[in-house]
């Protein structure tokens, strides 16, 4: 009995020590300044859709942030053993959210399935999933690592397998096995979200497994192809835009590319939005028109508070303000590399840099909507954005980087 109680206790499921520093300062700085421009761009739409209670919205965002603050405190004394094992179940259950909103048909918009709603509180399964992918992708690249990077066992891998029903001699990478494990894990919760109506919520989840792949070791010649395809696209995009308008206007139904290409192709439910973003971002100049007095933001950039918001950023603060904005985020995300390259296991390692590379990607694409840079969809921008799902879910990855950093091979700052 001690003995199976001591082996517990190497393992326990909670631990103490202090966590990274640096990092919490700069989550907590990036949370308040976010809660600060929400409520500024909240107001018109709290006024409008909520009697008049121009804080409806704001103090909604207040009570997510206080219940992501719990969460993360408490993923913060994780012990990242217990992870990689739990790591199938989160995927399982995230899997089912994707499947069960399917069937749910969002009476506020028709023909979506992005939301499950009970109450007055709504949870969105792409926004959970993102961290599931995550969680499982670490722990699938740590076990195979060997086999990722060539010096795994070749008994009993695909070759041998083909060698057997075959006869042939065949040469398969030992590398072929894991990414095809790791491409379907990513391809399916994609393939879900996308039935789902909800074509962000697809690329975000493409773009957070590739890169978790990227930093798994694997041969760079998978992304080299990877990358190819992408650029043959995108020249393909060009070429039929040029030479046959009227193909890529029946392949993009919702005239989000076209009007990404055409800048004069201005119809209020394809180009308005984004003239209106550019608008606001224009006007802020330096300095901004000061906190609270945007003009755009009164139902001329449609959700001010949410996919837009770096837009009424840009105008109510200025560059200076975005700047900032994104010198945080920077500093932020470079810390959980950090984190995550001491950290003491690759598991570990993996999730720490695939969190905040996660981080780091929303932030681009958010305000490569936002400037006109990538044609628009509707994409959060993390710890700004007005959400719930989203908002808890973030500051849960956070509190693992922290739990990461109290085991990792750092000194606490």
């Amino acid at each position: 009995m001690a003995g199976s109680k001591g082996k517990r206790n190497q393992h326990p499921m909670f631990k103490l020590g202090g966590v990274d520093i640096p990092f919490l300062i700069l989550l907590f700085v990036l949370l308040a300044y976010g809660l600060v421009v929400v409520f500024s761009a909240s107001i018109p739409t709290s006024i409008a859709e909520h009697n008049g209670d121009a804080s409806y919205l704001f103090r909604r965002q207040l009570m997510y942030a206080g219940i992501g603050i719990i969460l993360m405190f408490a993923f913060s004394q994780a012990n990242m053993y217990y992870a990689k094992f739990l790591s199938k179940i989160a995927y399982g259950v995230g899997m089912l959210l994707l499947v069960a909103v399917l069937f749910i048909d969002d009476p506020q918009f028709p023909g979506f399935h992005r939301w499950i709603r009970f109450g007055g509180f709504s949870i969105q399964p792409s926004e959970i999933m993102k961290f599931c992918l995550i969680l499982i992708l670490a722990a699938v690249m740590d076990k195979y690592h060997s086999r990722i990077i060539g010096r795994g066992n070749s008994n009993g891998s695909i070759a041998n397998a083909l060698r057997q029903k075959t006869g042939v001699n065949f040469y398969v990478p030992e590398s072929v096995y894991p990414i095809l494990l790791c491409g379907s894990l990513i391809v399916v919760p994609a393939f879900l979200v996308m039935l789902g109506n909800h074509n962000s919520g697809m690329i975000l989840l493409m773009l957070v497994g590739v890169s978790m792949l990227f930093i798994g070791d694997f041969k760079k010649g998978w992304f080299v192809t990877a990358a190819v395809i992408i650029v043959v696209a995108v020249a393909a995009i060009f070429i039929l835009y040029e030479t046959n308008p009227e193909l890529l206007q029946q392949i993009d139904s919702k005239g989000r590319i076209w009007a990404w290409l055409d800048k004069d192709y201005s119809p209020r439910d394809a180009r308005w939005q984004i003239n209106n973003s550019l608008y606001a971002i224009g006007s802020g100049g330096l300095f901004g028109v000061g906190l609270g007095n945007s003009t755009q933001k009164y139902y001329y950039v449609s959700e001010p508070q949410n996919d837009m918001i770096f837009a009424i950023l840009c105008e109510e603060l200025g560059f200076v303000g975005a700047a900032a904005m994104l010198a945080l985020f920077a500093a932020l995300i470079y810390r959980g590399v950090v984190i995550g390259l001491k950290a003491k296991d690759r598991f570990s390692s993996y999730l720490a840099i695939g969190t905040v590379m996660q981080l780091g990607i929303q932030v681009v694409m958010n305000v490569a909507v936002a400037t006109d840079l990538i044609p628009n969809t509707g994409i959060g921008l993390p710890f700004f954005s007005y959400g719930g799902t989203s908002l808890i879910i973030f500051l849960v990855e956070m509190g693992v980087v922290l739990a990461i950093s109290r085991e990792s091979r750092m000194v606490k700052k």
